[in-house]
């Protein structure tokens, strides 16, 4: 799984992580761009400079129930969903699970495209 806001190590709900997963590894994933919602990020996957993740590994399956409460993603398709979750590819053949967000993008641009550079 990989978390690219709040939920990462050092940020206010990275206990979720921490009680269900175990941390791989920090990657830049090309193709995405970052931007701010307020106290969180968004994200929309395509034509971006690329963001910086958590690479997690699940070792709880109902880590994903509670990170789509999180998320606020209510299944496929649910026009409802804050978020939709997707399946995206590291830079190193890892298939990982990334919230995308399910809005248009905001005013807010973060250049970095990382959240703790915010």
């Amino acid at each position: 799984m990989l978390v690219y806001g709040t939920l990462r190590q050092g940020e206010r709900a990275n206990a979720m992580m921490e009680r269900h997963a175990t941390f791989v590894e920090t990657i830049r994933l090309p193709g995405a761009v970052m931007f701010s919602l307020g106290g969180f990020p968004g994200i929309r996957l395509g034509d971006g400079d690329g963001i910086e993740c958590d690479l997690y590994r699940i070792d709880n399956p109902d880590l994903l129930r509670g990170a789509d409460q999180y998320e606020g993603y209510y299944g496929p398709g649910n026009d409802h969903n804050l978020y939709n979750r997707v399946t995206v590819q590291t830079p190193t053949g890892i298939e990982a699970f990334i919230y995308e967000y399910n809005g248009a993008p905001s005013a807010y641009p973060i250049a970095s495209g990382d959240w703790k550079n915010r």
